[in-house]
Parts: C-alpha cells; sequence; structure tokens
C-alpha cells in the first residue's frame, strides 16, 4: 500500500471573496434606499364593481329634506308635488332610489304615488327615478281629499343599503 494521494481543494478564483462583499453591500444599501424613500404607507381601495359586497367600505348619506308645494287638479285631486336634490355615494355615485315618508298630522300613513318599484328586504317601496343621475328629482303624491299639515322625508337607497331619513318637510295645507 502506498501513500495516500492528497486531493487538490477547489479554490475560488481570486477576488471572489470581494467580489460576493460587494454585492450584499450595494443590495443592502439598495434595500434601505427604497425603505427610507417610501414614507408612511398608505392604503386605500375603490369599488367599481356590482353586487351585495361592492359597497362594503362605503358610508350611506342622510336625505335630503324636501320642498312641498300643493295644488289642485279638477278630476285628479290634491297634488302634492316633492322637490329634493340628489344624494350621492363616496366619489360622487348617486343612489339607486328613495324611500319617500309621508305624514298628517303626526300619524304616520301608507306612501303616496312616489311609491315606485318595491325592492325585496327594505320594507316600504322605494321611489326609483328614471333618471339616477340627476341632479334633483321630483315627484308627486295625490290625495282626493286636502291633507292637512302633511309632512315629508326623503332617506336615500343603494342596493339594499339605507341612509338617514331626512328632517321632515314643513307642515303643507
Amino acid at each position: 500500500m502506498g501513500a495516500p494521494t492528497a486531493r487538490p481543494t477547489a479554490r475560488p478564483p481570486p477576488g471572489a471573496d470581494m467580489l460576493a462583499r460587494l454585492t450584499t453591500a450595494v443590495i443592502t444599501f439598495v434595500c434601505s434606499f427604497a425603505v427610507l424613500a417610501a414614507g408612511p404607507v398608505q392604503a386605500a381601495w375603490s369599488s367599481a364593481g356590482a353586487g351585495l359586497a361592492a359597497q362594503t367600505a362605503t358610508a350611506m348619506p342622510s336625505g335630503p329634506t324636501p320642498t312641498v308645494t300643493m295644488s289642485y287638479s279638477l278630476g285628479v285631486g290634491y297634488i302634492y308635488r316633492l322637490t329634493w336634490p340628489a344624494s350621492m355615494l363616496h366619489a360622487g355615485r348617486p343612489v339607486t332610489g328613495y324611500r319617500i315618508s309621508r305624514s298628517v298630522g303626526g300619524s304616520l300613513l301608507g306612501i303616496g304615488t312616489c311609491s315606485g318599484v318595491t325592492v325585496t328586504g327594505l320594507g316600504a317601496p322605494i321611489y326609483v327615478p328614471s333618471d339616477v343621475g340627476a341632479d334633483a328629482y321630483t315627484c308627486t303624491d295625490v290625495s282626493l281629499v286636502p291633507l292637512t299639515a302633511v309632512r315629508y322625508t326623503v332617506t336615500p337607497v343603494y342596493e339594499k343599503w339605507v341612509g338617514t331619513a331626512s328632517p321632515w318637510s314643513m307642515p303643507t295645507s
């Protein structure tokens, strides 16, 4: 048996250790600069989709107080005309309808002819304007007899979301 032969050890090429240290230093500097230059973290989201989950972060607006005028038309009856400005969600998106409530002499009555369509799960019928992008809306409530001290509220609705009712309008006779 002869003497064991020595195997040569693999050595990195000259300067490889220095290159590894320089690469690490450059990466550390770039990452540190990126973190320091970023400033405070901010987050936001928007909803451009449709459906029940599309507006989970949007607050419903309060209803605007309607202006009410009364007139009489032979063969039709007493016409109460309600006018109010449009209600908007976050980012200027209009609500899709309004719940109109009527009070005569303090007792709450059913909703007048402003009722529009019935939306399932929202209780009272909802007035859905023909142009949901308008700046203001008008609807009429008709009665065969004059109503004493009639008042109205407007509550904005967006899909199944319901806002806060407006203050009552001034009594109209």
